[in-house]
């Protein structure tokens, strides 16, 4: 208030997230009360997509997710647990039968892990390199001492079995698969 006072205060006036003008018009639709009319707005820009059964919006999901082609970055976002664990468990078996998740799995409390599979982080450990959220794929699994070995950003990080066998102060497992994750994580 007091930096406003003296003059000192930055406004941001423009959204520049969204690329299209459209987008932007949405959400200054949404935030003022508007929803309906930010929802006509998708819809006219063919952005919503309406499917018989929750069955096959999730196929959908996952369709659109895999033609999306960037699988490092690319995520499908749900609200429900229930949803992101069947997306997961959907494009997984997909991707395991196309052959690009791979090879020997490591059994973990999050799952079965092999190489190429996406993950998400949900337990913080500055010792390790991570932290809760952060995305990456498996480079290696070995399962002998059940580590893994992951690309996270630019770096590699390996996670021990005392972690990956570990669980957060919820009780979830410290790994999971990370195609899709709520929008409470992707925050």
């Amino acid at each position: 208030r007091g930096l406003v006072q003296r003059g000192f205060a930055i406004e941001l006036k423009d959204n520049l997230r969204q690329a299209h003008a459209w987008e932007r018009r949405a959400l200054d639709l949404l935030r003022d009360g508007r929803a309906a009319d930010a929802v006509g707005l998708y819809a006219r820009h063919d952005r919503i997509t309406v499917e018989a059964t929750e069955e096959r919006t999730r196929e959908r999901m996952v369709d659109d997710w895999l033609a999306a082609g960037d699988r490092d970055r690319a995520v499908m976002i749900a609200r429900r647990r229930v949803d992101v664990a069947e997306l997961n468990r959907l494009a997984r078996a997909r991707l395991r039968a196309g052959g690009e998740v791979a090879g020997p799995e490591l059994e973990l409390p999050g799952g079965h892990f092999a190489l190429g599979d996406r993950v998400v982080v949900k337990r913080n450990d500055r010792r390790r390199g991570v932290d809760n959220g952060d995305r990456g794929r498996v480079l290696a699994v070995d399962r002998e001492p059940g580590s893994l070995l992951l690309q996270v950003g630019d770096r590699q990080v390996r996670l021990d079995n005392e972690y990956l066998a570990s669980s957060t102060s919820d009780g979830e497992p410290t790994l999971q698969h990370g195609y899709a994750i709520t929008g409470h994580v992707a925050q």
